[in-house]
């Protein structure tokens, strides 16, 4: 029996928080070491897909079933739900190679039988089992998506056919930024046209997925812009672990209400969120400390005031102060919140790894202002200078196929 082995990172959205939701707004993210990794094999002699997710004590077994009025349906048979990111990337994977490829040789894969382990780095998990906010769901959706392709014998883009996966997953469209990292690596996104993907003729809940027909899933090219970013030679990213998570659709909904109230600054405030958010871009690629520090500090401070008004805790006032002790020690570009902010992490731009200890023991330095903070854990290694587009690893070890997003 064949193996494949895929990974996709998580991301990290250094600016663009709420702004990329409205084109042509930009987000420069940043793909991290942490990853989700699915191992496919083939073969596996019972007709369908066995899916295991250790990590939810989740394992199920689901058919694909082709409706005669031309749709098809995702169904859980036996077992329990491995959760709508995992379910929706099996079904649009095994469409879009059903697709793309030879339909005959896709039916008769899944007659034979597919097994699927998803397991994730530790990163992405709190000690009480929440999120740390950097992008689980996504890459775990891209990389169950390129696993299944890759195992029917696609090796196309699944860019588009993440996007749509995880849309379905959310009941909602998204900006994308997330499932773009996870799939090319760190970039300067802009975001596709919400209209791009319909949702219509879709129905979703756990343990069942069913398409009308075969015209509900479009995974052509969805006109998103996505940039090689790279970090200037030194610059990394610490990541430190706030204990409860927040809620980002929640966080959403405030800002833009707010944003289109008739409050005569929210537009004032907006446009200067959007102007903070350019001006970082610009700094960063000249490489910049002086100027990225100071245009950093303005987009901060623009956001937390938008945080204030619209009542979303973007930078909450329980971290403030070791996010500024943090932008004071030597060496530290930034300190803040990361994308949509809240409790789920804060983050340190560094110009060199010397800054990171000193970063690493502020909490330490500080402890009663560090009483939301479980720690500055360890540094994660960012993949800052590789814009990857998939596949960009592949290593043969015997029956054993190992590819990296």
């Amino acid at each position: 029996m064949d193996t494949i082995k895929i990974s996709a990172p998580g991301k990290v959205m250094l600016c663009g928080a709420y702004v990329v939701l409205e084109r042509p707004n930009p987000a420069l993210v940043v793909s991290v070491s942490a990853r989700f990794t699915v191992n496919v094999q083939r073969d596996n002699g019972t007709p369908g897909v066995e899916v295991s997710c250790p990590q939810i004590s989740a394992k199920g077994q689901y058919d694909f079933r082709f409706l005669d009025e031309g749709g098809f349906e995702l169904v859980l048979v036996r077992g329990t739900s491995v959760g709508a990111f995992v379910e929706s990337a099996l079904l649009t994977a095994v469409f879009a190679a059903y697709l793309y490829t030879s339909r005959q040789s896709v039916l008769s894969a899944l007659r034979k039988g597919l097994r699927i382990l998803v397991e994730g780095d530790e990163e992405f998990y709190t000690k009480e089992n929440g999120k740390t906010g950097l992008g689980s769901s996504a890459a775990v959706v891209a990389a169950t998506v390129a696993g299944i392709c890759t195992s029917l014998g696609w090796q196309g883009d699944t860019h588009a056919a993440s996007q749509t996966a995880h849309c379905i997953a959310q009941h909602k469209i998204g900006s994308g930024f997330d499932i773009s990292a996870a799939v090319r690596g760190s970039q300067r996104y802009i975001r596709f046209p919400p209209g791009r993907i319909p949702l219509e003729g879709i129905s979703a809940r756990p343990g069942f997925i069913r398409v009308q027909s075969e015209a509900c899933l479009d995974l052509t090219d969805l006109g998103e812009t996505c940039d090689q970013l790279e970090l200037p030679q030194g610059w990394d990213l610490v990541l430190g672990q706030v204990a409860s998570g927040s809620s980002t659709p929640s966080m959403v909904k405030k800002v833009l209400s707010y944003k289109n109230s008739p409050d005569p600054d929210a537009q004032k405030l907006w446009q200067a969120v959007i102007s903070s958010n350019n001006e970082v871009e610009l700094a960063i690629r000249k490489g910049s400390v002086d100027e990225s520090k100071s245009t950093f500090a303005r987009y901060r401070k623009y956001l937390r005031e938008l945080g204030d008004k619209s009542g979303a805790p973007i930078e909450p006032a329980e971290i403030r102060p070791i996010l500024d002790e943090t932008c004071k020690v030597q060496g530290v570009i930034h300190a803040g919140v990361p994308g949509a902010g809240g409790f789920d992490s804060i983050c340190a731009l560094i110009e060199n790894s010397s800054a990171r200890e000193r970063v690493e023991v502020v909490s330490a330095l500080c402890p009663k202002k560090a009483e939301k903070l479980d720690a500055w854990y360890k540094a994660l290694t960012f993949l800052a200078r590789h814009f990857l587009f998939w596949p960009c690893v592949s290593i043969s070890f015997g029956r054993v196929w190992e590819l990296t997003l």
